[in-house]
């Protein structure tokens, strides 16, 4: 509707400066036309867009409605501009890297679910070499069963015979309960006991630098489940975390190649005992005393 009331300004092919203020021009040409919100939003918008911006810093002046010169655009608008559009840039080249890296990744990826399936003799067998599944029968159409029989041409149930009061039962057909097992003796005198089976060698202590990869690890994958939950979007969730757009997606994008690879190992227990428990006090002093007499510090009545 804008592009075309005044085609010389929304409707040039191109986004053009406009003036200052331009929101009360337009009421007052088009008066009851637009609504101030609707319109905020759609001028917001417009001179936000990176094509807004590039000829913001590329026009000489701002155009008013008819398209005629309306005024110099500011040292301070155009520094800004400038700003935004490195922003940009920077964003779109981090991003660039993220999938370049994503696609260098991706072969190994491949090779090691590939190498995850394995046949009976734990030989592993590509997806391109697997025998093709065996076509099904064609499922019985309903037209060609045969039909159901009704209730009423059905042949009688034979009557069951009649039961045996308890007392007539003489002896109970059903064999009887294996008895529970007894519990291993203790082995005789002068016999040798079995001899157990040595406790496996507990796991070797994990260095520094594994540990360090370990806890970088856990913060990318918080990082991951955190920004799967999130309902902000990604600029506000970058702003929130400290870090840039492209810095984010690498991180997302290392923390779901760990995670399809192999899970996360849990944590170290932490090597803390437990603090001792203290005695419980009142304003009558300790519950504890001397066994068989009154509290410490409590005279007799």
């Amino acid at each position: 509707m804008l592009a075309e009331r005044f085609p010389a300004l929304f409707g040039a092919g191109r986004p053009l400066p406009i003036k200052l203020r331009i929101q009360a021009d337009i009421q007052q040409r088009a008066p009851g036309l637009f609504n101030k919100k609707s319109l905020s939003i759609f001028l917001h918008r417009h001179t936000t867009s990176t094509g807004y911006i590039k000829a913001l810093l590329a026009a000489p002046h701002r155009f008013d409605l008819d398209g005629a010169a309306a005024g110099d655009i500011a040292q301070e608008h155009r520094d800004a501009a400038t700003v935004e559009m490195a922003r940009r840039l920077a964003v779109v080249q981090a991003r660039r890297v993220a999938e370049r890296e994503a696609q260098r990744q991706a072969p190994r990826v491949a090779a090691a679910a590939a190498a995850s399936v394995t046949a009976p003799g734990d030989a592993p067998v590509p997806a391109a070499d697997r025998p093709p599944r065996p076509d099904r029968p064609p499922r019985q159409d309903r037209a060609d069963r045969p039909p159901r029989q009704d209730r009423a041409d059905r042949p009688p149930r034979p009557a069951s015979p009649p039961r045996q009061p308890t007392s007539a039962r003489t002896s109970d057909p059903r064999p009887p309960r294996p008895s529970p097992p007894s519990p291993p003796s203790q082995p005789a005198a002068g016999v040798a006991a079995p001899a157990l089976s040595p406790a496996a060698p507990p796991s070797a202590p994990l260095s520094a630098e594994e540990v360090a990869q370990n806890e970088a690890r856990r913060a990318r994958a918080a990082l991951l489940r955190t920004f799967e939950s999130s309902t902000i979007s990604r600029a506000n969730f970058c702003v929130l975390k400290g870090i840039s757009d492209g810095a984010l997606e690498a991180q997302l994008v290392q923390a779901r190649a760990e995670r399809k690879l192999h899970p996360l190992p849990p944590p170290p227990a932490p090597d803390r005992e437990p603090p001792p428990q203290r005695p419980r006090f009142d304003d009558r002093g300790p519950r504890r005393g001397p066994p068989g007499g009154r509290p410490q510090g409590r005279p007799p009545r």
